[in-house]
């Protein structure tokens, strides 16, 4: 064969791969919907039936499938372990690495309707985080105390640098927010809301069926985030 002939069976490839290339790239967008569809259900297998729903007393991670949906935290964490907006729209921390003020970001909902404030963020801190939790040792070590001087301000004081304290902040098991108006004055580690959370975030609690399944809805409540 000549070298003219093999070069011109070269191009005939390349011509029909681009052909067969485009077609599938046709093929693909035709598939796909002119406009995105939203709402809808994705059904997710979990490996096994948690004890109860509250991430403060479980370390499961089905728990904290179920409770990052649930709940809101005050950062969230990029897969670089950088600390993002969550429930906290902005925050500072001291040169000493003691003092932590957030900004509670405005118009936060519970699921029934009552308003998020920072006395919740106080509340979970001091009484359940803290106290209860079997992480709060760590996550939450040397607190000395949590301020709340405006319903939408925090400050979280410890007695010695806290470096990692917004890396804990960010895992349900040691962030979570609760809602203080539903622990306040019960018995929290028997209160039935662990086994019907009650959150402030993007899915709400609607059903549990124990060893059959979990249901959560997207809140659909006015006036949150």
């Amino acid at each position: 064969m000549s070298v003219t002939s093999r070069t011109s069976g070269v191009a005939i490839l390349r011509i029909l791969l681009v052909l067969v290339i485009a077609a599938s790239l046709a093929l693909t967008a035709s598939a796909q919907p002119a406009t995105p569809r939203r709402g809808g259900t994705i059904v997710v297998l979990i490996g096994g039936d948690p004890p109860l729903l509250n991430p403060h007393f479980s370390t499961l991670p089905w728990v904290s499938m179920i409770s990052m949906a649930v709940y809101d935290t005050l950062v969230v964490l990029d897969p670089n372990m950088k600390a993002l907006p969550g429930l906290a729209e902005s925050w500072t921390v001291s040169p000493d690495l003691k003092t932590y003020r957030f900004r509670l970001a405005p118009g936060v909902r519970w699921h029934d309707g009552r308003a998020l404030t920072s006395a919740d963020v106080k509340f979970t801190f001091e009484v359940v985080a803290n106290k209860l939790n079997p992480n709060g040792p760590i996550a939450f070590r040397g607190l000395e105390r949590v301020d709340a001087p405006d319903p939408r301000t925090v400050v979280v004081q410890f007695a010695q640098p806290h470096p990692a304290f917004l890396l804990y902040l960010g895992w349900p098991i040691t962030g979570a927010v609760l809602p203080k108006h539903i622990y306040e004055g019960t018995e929290i580690r028997q209160n039935p809301t662990n086994v019907r959370p009650i959150g402030s975030g993007p899915f709400r609690f609607v059903e549990w069926q124990k060893g059959q399944f979990m249901r959560v809805s997207d809140r659909q409540l006015g006036g949150n985030r």
